[in-house]
């Protein structure tokens, strides 16, 4: 069964995006949306829910999905 997370970025044909990211130390990062997804579906509930809640006001307002994915990525990289 899939996510939320993951069915939404799918319906909106990201899924597959690439994400680029350079960490404090300059190293790049090369990852997908889907790759975000899953550490998404990883994380404690108490994350997801507060994802779940900031993805659905950006789907209410028809914004930019790539934009929070994106800042979710980097704060994935530089905090591993």
């Amino acid at each position: 069964m899939s996510s939320f997370f993951r069915t939404m970025v799918e319906e909106k044909g990201i899924i597959n995006n690439p994400i680029e990211v350079t960490d404090d130390s300059g190293l790049t990062h090369y990852m997908t949306v889907e790759n975000i997804i899953e550490a998404i579906e990883q994380a404690p509930k108490h994350e997801r829910d507060q994802i779940l809640d900031i993805f659905s006001r950006i789907d209410f307002m028809n914004g930019n999905l790539m934009h929070f994915i994106n800042h979710l990525a980097e704060g994935l990289v530089n905090n591993i």
